[in-house]
């Protein structure tokens, strides 16, 4: 079952959504989509609840799971991480220790940030081409002066 916050929290965003495409409406007078592709609001699974009489659960792996559920496409939307940074602070994680936990997670599932980096093979060229240059300087600096 939600709490109270966590249905404040999704009909704030739905607000949020609503307002801004009947803004694009005014301004453009005609509907058009605000995004490259149709914006759905995230869909929040429900919470498990764990009888009194079992084992405690960890709440960080409780939480890998539930954020694990949550995942709906290639790219964690920024919403989407507010909604699963509220329910890391209702499960008392910190907000650093939430943030690793999304991020193991979307490493887990592929989704991690890549940073496209040069070749290594051609990083010689330039100390190699900056000595050649100089020393081709030199060379006819000192047939200058030397004919």
């Amino acid at each position: 079952m939600y709490g109270i916050d966590g249905i404040v929290a999704t009909a704030c965003l739905q607000i949020r959504y609503l307002l801004t495409l009947v803004a694009s409406i005014v301004v453009t007078g005609t509907r058009s989509t605000l995004y490259s592709t149709t914006m759905t609001p995230p869909v929040i699974t429900r919470v498990r609840i764990r009888l009194r009489d079992s084992a405690p659960l960890d709440p960080a792996d409780d939480f890998a799971d539930w954020v694990r559920q949550q995942l709906d496409g290639p790219v964690l939307r920024y919403s989407t991480r507010l909604i699963l940074l509220k329910e890391a602070e209702r499960r008392r994680l910190g907000r650093f220790e939430a943030n690793l936990i999304i991020a193991s997670v979307l490493h887990r599932a592929g989704m991690g940030q890549e940073y496209e980096l040069r070749p290594p093979a051609m990083e010689w060229i330039a100390p190699v081409m900056t000595f050649v240059v100089l020393q081709s300087a030199l060379v006819l600096g000192a047939w200058w002066v030397l004919r």
